[in-house]
C-alpha cells in the first residue's frame, strides 16, 4: 500500500461533497432523461427514423449507466474511506504524542 498524506482534510472532504453531489446529479439528470426517453418511444409526441435511431444510441449509450454510476459511487466511498481512516491515524498519533510527552514530564 502506498503512503498517503492528507494535506488539508477540509478541501479533500469538500472534495469529496462535491463529488457526492455530482454523483447525486448525474442520478438525477439520468432519470430525467430516461423518463423523457420513455416518454418519445411510447407516446406519439416524436415519431420517425430519426426518433427510432436517436432512441437506440440512447439505450445503448445508458446501458453503461450503471456500471458508470457504480464505479463513481465505489471512488466516492474509497475517498471517504482514506479520509477516516487519515484522520484517525492522526487523531492516534496526536494522541500518543501527548502520552509520550506526558511520561517525559512524569519522568523528569
Amino acid at each position: 500500500m502506498s503512503n498517503i498524506e492528507i494535506k488539508d482534510s477540509a478541501k479533500f472532504e469538500q472534495i469529496i461533497d462535491n463529488f457526492s453531489d455530482g454523483i447525486a446529479n448525474i442520478e438525477i439528470a439520468f432519470e430525467k432523461q430516461n423518463g423523457n426517453f420513455n416518454i418519445i418511444e411510447t407516446t406519439d409526441i416524436w415519431e420517425g427514423d430519426l426518433q427510432e435511431d436517436v432512441s437506440l444510441k440512447y439505450r445503448k449509450l445508458s446501458d453503461g449507466y450503471e456500471s458508470v454510476i457504480n464505479s463513481l459511487r465505489t471512488l466516492n466511498e474509497f475517498m471517504i474511506s482514506t479520509l477516516n481512516t487519515y484522520k484517525q491515524f492522526e487523531e492516534l498519533s496526536l494522541k500518543n504524542q501527548e502520552d509520550n510527552s506526558n511520561d517525559l514530564n512524569v519522568n523528569s
